[in-house]
């Protein structure tokens, strides 16, 4: 170790790397970058010593010589004299062509020298921000990277939705864990995929994802089973994030969005989402990395759906790229319409003697006990006339009590589920994309699992739409704070 006098004390140089991820400040209308204590003395930066500075296209390179240009400064501390470097765009000119004010650097700070470089999330914000430019403005495909994939009823509506205004997409990368959920959508949407497109059958919190993908969008319809009332009510959950299973999945969806990088992302959720301790952190995080969120309520009987189904919808832009969702709100109003339909109109022909029918003499019970027990539970007995129905969950096969049921026409013992038709149809699913061999059960599983498809066609529609009117045309460079 080399003790070195500066003032009236011995500063130790000790050969030790330093980095430091700080912003560009600014002094009288100049940028600056101010260095300062033992970093600098640590690696032979001491007061009264010269230095040169060089630049080259994206950083500043600072080095200790006998004949340099500057001085290193002081700042006195009582007895000791701390050392300082200062560079401003006055002593750095090109600095203003690469960095700006509030900008994040990196600053490495070796033996006799020091590289100040863009922090590599501003470079990943910017790269981000360039390719999506260039896609828009060149109507090339975007890549999608989509989570917790299910039957592919969120990404059916995001392919429609931005196809309709000109911006086609590929699912670059899916991942979930059910088999028969990917095999059956694949057979049934192969439009959404192409021979490069990566499948990843696996629980999420498995995935290896140490090699970064390179996706402009991400999509993602987290788990809700530990968020919603019923799913908490069930489970005895003091927070959604108890939930064994789902409770953890918003990681492991920041996770992939840092990997990924996309220049935008969509969240759906039940709506009670939005007041979880995960959707903090997934803000806190999201802002972190450069994304600013627009956040709102999808209600689908504005959206003209039988079935009445609220749900959160959170989008995230890069912050380059925030006038998109400035225009959101005013396009997605363009969709609104009235249901004009009644259950008559989705209805199949089902004869009033088909084994459909039944008496589920358990749920009127049920129902004589909750009235009773004052819970306030209760039937939802339909007949045709009715515009619109419940929202209908992940098991309705099963017959749950507040779940929609259609009466019979004339035994008033008897009722019976909407058909796997039906239930696309309440959703207005397309039902060419319903795959013949999956069972009634999973039929109904995947679509209760699932986004109403109209509310979330006209939001992906109304995204699309925005992007046009805001990037559209626009320079491909952007100044990324």
């Amino acid at each position: 170790m080399v003790m070195q006098r500066s003032g009236n004390n011995p500063q130790p140089e000790i050969k030790m790397t330093t980095i430091i991820n700080s912003k560009i400040g600014e002094n009288k209308g100049n940028l600056r970058i101010w260095l300062e204590g033992g970093k600098l003395s640590r690696n032979g930066f001491q007061p009264n010593d010269t230095y040169s500075i060089i630049t080259n296209d994206d950083s500043i390179i600072i080095t200790k010589c006998n004949d340099g240009e500057y001085s290193v400064s002081r700042r006195m501390k009582g007895e000791r004299a701390d050392p300082v470097i200062e560079v401003t765009s006055v002593r750095c000119k090109s600095m203003i062509n690469f960095f700006e004010q509030d900008q994040l650097i990196r600053v490495v700070v070796t033996s006799q020298k020091i590289v100040i470089t863009s922090h590599h999330l501003r470079n990943r914000i910017k790269q981000r921000e360039e390719t999506f430019l260039n896609k828009i403005n060149a109507s090339e495909t975007m890549n999608v990277c989509e989570l917790f994939y299910g039957y592919g009823v969120l990404a059916r509506s995001a392919h429609d939705g931005f196809k309709s205004n000109g911006i086609k997409l590929k699912n670059s990368v899916i991942v979930e864990r059910e088999r028969k959920y990917i095999d059956a959508s694949i057979e049934m949407n192969p439009d959404m995929f192409d021979a490069e497109s990566i499948i990843i059958e696996s629980a999420i919190q498995d995935v290896d994802i140490k090699n970064k993908m390179k996706v402009d969008l991400l999509f993602a319809g987290i788990p809700c089973t530990g968020a919603s009332k019923s799913g908490r009510t069930k489970n005895k959950l003091a927070s959604a994030e108890e939930h064994p299973d789902a409770g953890s999945m918003f990681f492991y969806f920041l996770k992939f969005l840092e990997s990924s990088n996309p220049a935008a992302f969509v969240i759906e959720n039940v709506c009670e989402y939005l007041n979880t301790e995960s959707m903090a952190v997934i803000r806190s995080v999201a802002n972190h990395l450069g994304y600013a969120l627009h956040e709102v309520i999808i209600d689908s009987r504005d959206y003209g759906s039988i079935e009445e189904r609220k749900r959160m919808l959170v989008i995230g832009v890069s912050v380059g790229l925030t006038n998109v969702v400035s225009y959101f709100d005013d396009e997605i109003a363009f969709y609104k319409k009235e249901c004009i339909q009644t259950l008559n109109d989705i209805f199949e022909p089902i004869a009033d003697d088909h084994t459909a029918w039944k008496e589920y003499s358990y749920l009127a019970d049920k129902e004589i006990r909750d009235l009773k027990a004052g819970k306030g539970f209760k039937r939802q007995l339909l007949t045709g006339d009715n515009n619109k129905c419940g929202t209908i969950g992940r098991g309705y096969h099963k017959g749950r009590s507040t779940e929609p049921f259609i009466k019979h026409p004339t035994n008033p013992h008897l009722s019976r589920l909407l058909t796997p038709v039906e239930h696309a149809r309440v959703k207005d699913f397309p039902e060419k994309y319903l795959n013949p061999s999956l069972s009634n059960t999973l039929t109904h599983e995947v679509l209760g699992q699932g986004v109403v498809y109209s509310a979330f066609y006209a939001a992906f529609a109304a995204l699309a739409k925005s992007m046009i009117k805001a990037l559209k045309g626009q320079p491909h460079l952007l100044k990324v704070a």
